[in-house]
């Protein structure tokens, strides 16, 4: 999954991301807004990786797509 960066925070409810028409970005497109970095969680058995456990901070959706 792609990973795009808040560029400007306009006000409480707008933001502008780093990402538009360019990488295919559509209108109503949902996006979570992850604070920190998680560290990974392996699986104790095999050592395999389960993923990270990043700290989500809400959603939010396209609406003007440039």
């Amino acid at each position: 999954m792609p990973e795009y960066k808040i560029a400007k925070i306009i006000d409480d409810h707008t933001i502008v991301i780093n990402a538009g028409a360019k990488q295919k970005i559509e209108e109503n497109q949902k996006f979570q807004i992850i604070g920190k970095k998680g560290k990974e969680v392996k699986d104790p058995d095999t050592g395999e990786s389960l993923g990270r456990l990043d700290e989500l901070k809400g959603y939010v959706y396209a609406t003007t797509i440039y």
